[in-house]
């Protein structure tokens, strides 16, 4: 989701850096790098809450970081590990779906689905016109939920809407001079409140409506067929009774009454969940209050305060009187109506048993159908792994879950889907790409790309030693200094970093001697006629890689023009840094560019005065 990190201190004196200032958004890619080992493992650290903060804001997803524990529910930290694998693959993921509440409620409500549409289709032994019937039943009880559902929850959605804006202008209006960042913990605060009214409302919904489809099971008695029948001389029609007991309505019914139960579990552990959520925005924002400039007093009660609260409880009230009339007038009513129209179906259904009007299918096409039902009953085990495949497909790569072979892109594939499954949408990549090959790295790289782009709520940081692993150099990067964490770029990195990132680049790429008269330059095996203050007799010209340009009207003072060949890049993670090879000289050369180029492909260099980041 986010990290926000402003003027970060912390109680360990020792800590290096000793401030941190640090920012990476949703759907962001941010690369940090530091060519000390202990620096970016404390930086690791830091993100991972591992550090008692005294002073600055430390937030992560909005919320400002409350202990480790809690961060480590938000934040996976992914790295490459040669001595320790975690196996079997399968057993840990399919761990994670368990925890992933979304994943385990789609494939219950699944699994429940499907056996009971099998035990209804193969209870029917082969009879056509019973077949019609279940399947008109089922759709009226369908039908009857999915509206009853769909007009609460629009309704709810409408209140929230209302709601919120209500809120949202008041806070605005009585506190406008609050400081932004408590004003937005407030804003969430309500908005988290409001949600957990709405769940809790939708919750005694779906109970009414349990209530009023388990009534579905009781129809038996508003029929007197099985009655009239059984009471009958023929011995023959006797036995047909049993054929008009109403338990084609009882799968159906069944089905739906334990989807019900399973929509309840999950609203409830939502509320759960979101209350202890609101319990620590409470505690926070009475803390914000008590360091804020524009609150004078300290502050126990935020209902005593924020008085527009009272009129927000109000409109919260008659919404729902309103709805519980719906709840225990509107859907008795339908229920009612419902329960009459499927007695009505199911009667003419006797009729036709009673008359032996009854069709029987295809024998060979109902044993076809029945397999494809049981098979389609699938466990939550089996979905899982169906699942992993799925989103491995999805992101672009290929995921063996029984591999014995050890595979460093086995063990990041693993990490990755634990943390999409546990729903860490802060995500650090540690080390990783500095122990990849170049293949590896840009199928990694593709695969985080699709990640953020399928779900924008992920955010990555690649903590790295090296600038070659920086994947877009075009953007900013952060620099790990002992004091601070400077947001920079690669073109200042080389600037300004000469002992280090500086030297480590252009020792032996982009740096090349010259001679100079005073008339003319001579460098690169050319002699260029210029007159400049900026050169000395001898020395060495150092060219920016970030500022060769590839076409003459990119540069107004015009220095070299070179004819070069497109090389394989085996250096740099960012596929737009291209090495070429010089025609004339032989020289290798690296320039940055959007365009896309092809190994041996010819290209024009044009450098300026603008290429030259140095003379030394």
């Amino acid at each position: 989701m986010s990290f926000t990190l402003s003027n970060v201190k912390f109680f360990n004196k020792k800590l290096l850096p000793k401030t941190v200032n640090f920012k990476c958004k949703d759907s962001e890619l941010v690369t940090v790098i530091s060519q000390e080992r202990y620096l970016r493992k404390n930086f690791k650290n830091v993100l991972e809450g591992k550090y008692l903060v005294k002073s600055g804001i430390f937030k992560i997803n909005q919320y400002d970081m409350v202990n480790k524990q809690w961060t480590k529910k938000k934040v996976a930290t992914i790295g490459v590990n040669k001595f320790f694998r975690k196996w079997p693959e399968k057993f840990w993921l399919y761990t994670s779906l368990l925890l992933n509440r979304k994943f385990l409620s789609k494939a219950k409500i699944n699994y429940i689905d499907k056996k009971y549409s099998y035990l209804s289709f193969s209870t029917s032994k082969n009879n056509k016109t019973d077949l019609e019937m279940r399947d008109k039943v089922e759709s009226m009880i369908s039908k009857f939920i999915n509206n009853s559902v769909d007009v609460e929850e629009q309704w709810l959605s409408e209140f929230l809407e209302q709601i919120v804006t209500f809120n949202n202008k008041n806070l605005e209006k009585s506190f406008g001079n609050l400081e932004d960042h408590i004003k937005i913990i407030i804003r969430d605060y309500y908005l988290l409140i409001e949600k957990n009214q709405n769940l809790e409302l939708i919750q005694t919904f779906l109970q009414t409506l349990w209530d009023k489809v388990y009534s579905f099971m009781e129809l038996s008695s508003l029929c007197t067929c099985e009655y009239n029948t059984k009471k009958v001389k023929d011995r023959k029609k006797r036995k047909l009774a049993k054929e008009l007991n109403f338990r084609q309505t009882n799968f159906v019914t069944r089905k739906q009454l334990k989807i019900l139960d399973l929509k309840v579990n999950d609203i409830k552990r939502k509320i759960s969940k979101t209350n202890f959520i609101i319990k620590n925005l409470k505690k926070q924002i009475l803390f914000e209050l008590d360091k804020s400039e524009f609150q004078t007093k300290k502050v126990k009660n935020l209902e005593e305060l924020f008085n527009w609260r009272k009129a927000s409880e109000d409109q919260r009230f008659e919404f729902k009187i309103k709805q519980e009339k719906m709840f225990f007038e509107g859907l008795s009513d339908e229920a009612n109506t419902l329960r009459g129209k499927i007695v009505e179906v199911m009667h003419r259904y006797h009729k036709k048993v009673l008359n032996d009007e009854c069709e029987k299918g295809n024998l060979e096409e109902f044993k076809e159908k029945k397999a494809v039902l049981k098979k389609q009953k699938v466990s939550i085990y089996k979905q899982s792994l169906l699942f992993i495949d799925e989103t491995a497909k999805e992101l672009g790569f290929e995921f063996s879950i029984l591999s014995l072979k050890f595979n460093r892109m086995e063990e990041i594939w693993f990490q990755l889907l634990t943390a999409i499954y546990l729903k860490k949408y802060n995500i650090i990549f540690y080390n990783v790409f500095s122990k990849l090959n170049q293949n590896e790295r840009n199928e990694l790289l593709k695969v985080i790309n699709n990640l953020v782009i399928i779900d924008s709520k992920f955010s990555i940081i690649f903590v790295e030693e090296s600038i070659y692993e920086i994947p877009d150099l075009s953007k900013n990067i952060y620099l790990i200094t002992e004091n601070d964490i400077v947001e920079t770029s690669f073109e200042k990195v080389l600037e300004k970093n000469w002992t280090t990132y500086g030297g480590e680049f252009f020792a032996k790429n982009n740096r090349f001697n010259y001679k100079y008269d005073g008339k003319k330059l001579y460098t690169m095996n050319e002699s260029l006629k210029i007159q400049s203050n900026n050169f000395k007799e001898s020395g060495q010209i150092i060219i920016n890689p970030m500022k060769v340009a590839t076409n003459k009207k990119e540069n107004g003072n015009l220095i070299l023009e070179l004819n070069a060949i497109i090389n394989s890049n085996r250096e740099f993670l960012d596929a737009n840094m291209y090495e070429v090879i010089t025609k004339e000289n032989d020289l290798k050369l690296y320039f940055y560019s959007i365009k896309k180029y092809n190994i041996n492909e010819k290209v024009k260099l044009y450098i300026s005065d603008e290429s030259i980041l140095k003379v030394v």
